[in-house]
């Protein structure tokens, strides 16, 4: 049995991640169109393999990361630090402790000058946060520093406004820098053309223009994601749609913050299920740990082993290894036995086909 690095188990078992926008709907945009056994080597070869956007991936090769096409074509050499994804043409890249930007020809377009405080940065709206000093500030996709650097905290831009801090106060800023204001008590970043606000120690949200367009009756909301909102009240969680509609009523321990590919986490009496948009729980709460879905399928974990649902919470994989990870642009699972000192790792295809070891 071929044995793998400590390095190479924990690198796959993080690849269901936020920042994956992998198109689904079209294999060429991945690996999918070449034979399972050419995938499968692409992704021995590396330590670690993500799905970026665009029919690129994010590689890592002797600690270093760099960028491979949808042949499996090395586009950016590993030399960096981190790679993270692409965002209007340009991505993140860590250097020496400091962040630049290149764009899919691997040409650095914004020189590897900026603080990595709170994790990679993204483009929104043509722009993106930086830090100078530890304060935060935007350029645009030329590398123009539009928006200084002297804000304690920025989120990213969403429809024309974006939420900072300074001094202790949050409010609003459009993208001239100057502040647009708003009579509520408190606030979170839009999303999805509403923000949650807050008045009298109850949260609801409001539209671009102010205009309170769910009232304010919950003890917290988040900022919407596929459609939903996850509210909470008298300690209990449930989801919102956009028009104010308790979909998924507050009756949960505890709630994730958002909808993937239309399928949400819960937990009810300590144990995790999965629900739909239409507020039914498609998986019930039986798993000890659920992750999100990636392609239709969520990797979960049940007395300690993990395995492999599809939407209908049938099993793909079972559960009965140590760990699980996927590689979402090989689509492949790469499953573990064994401890963190003496492991082998088994690689199944996304119907949950042995592939080998």
């Amino acid at each position: 049995m071929k044995k793998f690095s400590l390095m190479t188990l924990v690198a796959l078992l993080g690849l269901f991640v936020l920042c994956s926008d992998v198109k689904a709907d079209n294999g060429n945009e991945d690996l999918r169109h070449m034979p399972v056994e050419k995938r499968l080597e692409i992704l021995k070869k590396y330590e670690d393999m993500e799905g970026l956007s665009d029919g690129l991936a994010r590689v890592r090769l002797n600690g270093k990361y760099g960028v491979i096409d949808h042949t499996g074509n090395l586009v950016v050499p590993c030399v960096y630090d981190f790679v993270g994804p692409f965002s209007d043409g340009l991505a993140t890249v860590e250097l020496n402790n400091k962040y630049g930007f290149i764009d899919k020809t691997g040409k650095l377009v914004i020189p590897c000058v900026y603080g990595t405080e709170h994790g990679y940065h993204i483009f929104s709206e043509g722009l993106v946060r930086v830090v100078v000093n530890g304060k935060f500030g935007f350029v645009d996709t030329t590398g123009k520093l539009v928006i200084p650097c002297v804000y304690d905290f920025a989120w990213n831009f969403s429809d024309g406004v974006v939420l900072v801090e300074q001094n202790g106060k949050q409010y609003f800023i459009d993208k001239a820098g100057k502040t647009v204001s708003y009579a509520y008590d408190n606030y979170k970043q839009f999303s999805c053309g509403l923000a949650p606000v807050e008045v009298n120690g109850k949260w609801g949200f409001m539209d671009r223009d102010g205009r309170l367009v769910i009232a304010c009756t919950y003890d917290n909301v988040e900022r919407f994601f596929d459609g939903m909102a996850q509210v909470e009240l008298n300690g209990k969680y449930g989801y919102v749609d956009m028009t104010g509609k308790l979909v998924v009523p507050c009756v949960y321990d505890w709630a994730y913050y958002y909808y993937t590919e239309g399928f949400a986490t819960v937990k009810q009496d300590g144990k995790y299920g999965v629900v739909d948009k239409n507020g039914k729980l498609i998986v019930p709460c039986i798993y000890d740990s659920i992750r999100r879905f990636v392609h239709g399928m969520a990797r979960v974990c049940m007395n300690g082993k993990w395995g492999v649902i599809d939407v209908n919470g049938n099993k793909i994989i079972e559960c009965v290894f140590d760990s699980i990870g996927y590689s979402d642009f090989a689509h492949i699972f790469v499953t573990g036995v064994g401890d963190e000192e003496n492991h082998t790792l088994y690689f199944y295809d996304s119907n949950g086909d042995f592939l080998g070891m």
